[in-house]
């Protein structure tokens, strides 16, 4: 058996906001995070089939997302969180949202979680042309800390429609 291949739940988040820019670290985060990809079969169905059938099943939807759940706010970063958001004074000090129709700026290039295998190889999940669809949600309780869970979706480009827009890669060394 292979146990240096057992993934490592722990790992560190970041946002690269543009291709070739350097990948921001999301912070310290409280209960790590989680990636999905929420896919959708549709059968081909025709008559006399008792249920699916070889060959008459679509994939008809593939949606990826990296959720975060961020324990610390760094001011700055605040609106690679939150789509459509900036800071508004010189000093980043006030935040808040712009109301406004989406252009690519909004997106970001990728957002990544790198971790590793107990073997020590490194393991890097890739989502890309992301945005947090999400609402602002911040559940402020008595004695306990605020911890927002930012959700970036994978979005796909106009031109590939049908490369899916995230990776996961194993490092061999």
């Amino acid at each position: 058996m292979a146990w240096g291949n057992i993934l490592l739940g722990d790992g560190v988040f970041a946002i690269t906001t543009t291709s070739g820019a350097t990948a921001i670290d999301v912070g310290l985060t409280r209960g790590g995070g989680q990636f999905v990809v929420e896919r959708e079969f549709r059968d081909i169905e025709a008559d006399g089939d008792y249920g699916p059938v070889i060959g008459r099943v679509r994939e008809v939807k593939h949606v990826p997302k990296l959720t975060i759940r961020g324990l610390e706010m760094l001011g700055t970063n605040i609106p690679y969180f939150y789509t459509n958001s900036t800071m508004t004074t010189a000093n980043s000090t006030a935040w808040s949202a712009v109301l406004d129709s989406l252009t690519t700026a909004e997106f970001w290039y990728a957002v990544t979680w790198t971790g590793e295998e107990l073997g020590g190889r490194d393991v890097v999940v890739t989502v890309n042309n992301v945005i947090n669809r999400e609402n602002i949600d911040w559940n402020m309780v008595d004695k306990e800390e605020v911890l927002p869970e930012l959700i970036f979706t994978g979005h796909y480009g106009s031109t590939t429609r049908s490369d899916p827009p995230w990776s996961v890669t194993f490092s061999t060394a």
